[in-house]
């Protein structure tokens, strides 16, 4: 009986897997500053400004957002999830999103890097989703968002804790 409960669990957590979408259409999200010198950080629906954005970490903890590691990975951003606990089903996922010449954002792409090696660049943006890593952050930064003064030569570099 217990086998059988097992597999129906996974044959419903297999359906639900194919027929959700991969990618969610980007949503209106908490009004952001209107400009930013660095790095935008969306987390959710919040958009944050990072002016020091050495590594994907940096700039995380630069926006101001609360956040817990366990083991060098980021496992609670400002409270969620209520337990600081690592799964494959329900983690905070990390993308980047390119700033375009005309000052668009292109699509968000899910990082190969951690967060803790990643160099994001002036005017880029910087997401991170929580659940099973397939969708990303609902909303892009405006267009034309980022301050249009030359990037800085180098980003400030990450510190030692």
């Amino acid at each position: 009986m217990r086998r059988l409960a097992t597999l129906t669990a996974l044959v419903v957590w297999l359906l639900a897997a194919l027929v959700a979408p991969a990618v969610a259409a980007p949503t209106a999200s908490t009004p952001a500053p209107a400009s930013c010198a660095g790095v935008w950080v969306v987390v959710g629906s919040q958009q944050r400004c990072a002016t020091a954005y050495g590594t994907g970490d940096q700039a995380l903890d630069s926006a101001g957002f609360d956040v817990t590691r366990s083991g060098g990975l980021v496992c609670r951003i400002d409270g969620k999830p209520d337990r600081c606990e690592l799964k494959m089903d329900a983690y905070w996922s990390y993308w980047h999103a390119e700033r375009k010449p005309d000052g668009s954002y292109g699509a968000w792409a899910y990082s190969n890097d951690g967060s803790a090696t990643y160099r994001p660049r002036y005017g880029d943006a910087e997401g991170w989703s929580f659940g099973d890593g397939k969708t990303p952050p609902p909303a892009l930064p405006a267009s034309g968002s980022i301050v249009p003064s030359a990037a800085p030569a180098s980003p400030t570099a990450p510190t030692a804790s």
